[in-house]
């Protein structure tokens, strides 16, 4: 159902204001959040990519495994975050079980994680704050990955 609900998104405009509004709820500059509104679609995830990396979301390719999720994620993370994680080998061997146990994990802390979509053969592991979470998967709506917890 959510690959309709992202067509008809797509098709209809409204899609264009998911990946500038995920970046104003990370704190993104107000002008850059503005470029990227007038950006077709691929370039917006490119600016999101851009920006998000290194602080507040990784990719994971469709592939990943339990090592990526770790890989990919642990150099986000704060101290503190990091002390709260499970051992690599007390997580599931699925992507989806390993970031449904690390948000469960993380649910004492300030973030936490949301996975969405992208446009190619990857998807995003994005740290909100989670004071702002409800907000941001309103903005992220069928683009969202659901895992055990959600």
């Amino acid at each position: 159902m959510s690959y309709w609900k992202r067509l008809f998104m797509s098709i209809t405009g409204k899609a264009k204001h998911r990946l500038p509004g995920q970046m104003a709820l990370l704190g993104a500059p107000r002008q850059l959040v503005e470029q990227v509104r007038g950006m077709p679609d691929e370039e917006q995830e490119e600016a999101f990519i851009s920006f998000a990396s290194e602080k507040h979301a990784c990719t994971l390719d469709w592939r990943a495994e339990r090592d990526d999720v770790f890989s990919e994620l642990i150099p986000l993370l704060s101290p503190e975050e990091r002390e709260l994680l499970p051992e690599h080998d007390q997580c599931p061997p699925d992507v989806a079980g390993t970031i449904s146990t690390l948000r469960q994990a993380l649910s004492a802390h300030k973030r936490t994680l949301v996975r969405t979509e992208s446009l190619g053969d990857f998807s995003f592991l994005i740290l909100v704050p989670r004071e702002k979470e409800q907000d941001f998967l309103q903005i992220v709506g069928p683009w969202r990955i659901e895992d055990a917890s959600a």
